[in-house]
């Protein structure tokens, strides 16, 4: 009987150390692709902030260059 009850208390240390890893495993996994996505968002609005410099600066030399200027301060 002693046994029997070591086998099955075995059984149940081993399923609860893989139960425990799996969850921890779970965990890892959920706290990297929350990681991955604020990244990836930071990345994102990193870009558009780039690329919104960019164009401003594009519409400034434009906008300094063009009739434009003109047009909104008159002839100078």
């Amino acid at each position: 009987m002693k046994i029997i009850f070591k086998g099955f208390n075995r059984l149940i240390k081993s399923t609860l150390r893989k139960a425990k890893f799996l969850i921890n495993h779970t965990a890892l996994i959920r706290l990297v692709h929350s990681y991955c996505t604020s990244i990836i968002i930071i990345k994102t609005f990193v870009c558009l902030g780039t690329a919104l410099k960019k164009v401003n600066r594009t519409i400034s030399q434009i906008y300094q260059k063009s009739w434009l200027k003109k047009l909104f301060h008159g002839t100078s």
